[in-house]
């Protein structure tokens, strides 16, 4: 984008946010699969604690692509490159970084 181009800042934002609606799509997927299984909500600690955690995590990404849809729908002529797009980018860096932190976090904790 800094560049200026803008189609390919345009192509690659909107393969993030159809990444991020095939990731929740899978969620739900998988949250019918339990479903189908008997692993409910209160069915023991451990699927509390994975509902929870997972719902969560689907929540802040849904907030995540509901700002990619923002920011790449809205009307204008250009991309521009405002805070908007910043606080975007910098929301899903962070988000990265912390899945790498809790995937190690439970390797290393197993």
């Amino acid at each position: 984008m800094k560049r200026g181009r803008d189609r390919s800042f345009s192509r690659w934002w909107s393969i993030t946010a159809i990444l991020g609606l095939c990731f929740l799509g899978g969620q739900v997927f998988a949250f019918h699969q339990l479903e189908a299984e008997g692993v409910y909500l209160v069915s023991n600690l451990s699927a509390s604690f994975f509902y929870v955690f997972t719902v969560a995590h689907g929540l802040h990404l849904l907030g995540g692509v509901i700002a990619l849809l923002w920011i790449e729908w809205r009307p204008s002529a250009r991309i521009p490159q405002n805070t908007s797009t910043a606080v975007a980018t910098l929301y899903w860096h962070f988000v990265t970084v912390l899945w790498l932190f809790l995937f190690s976090f439970f390797l290393i904790g197993g």
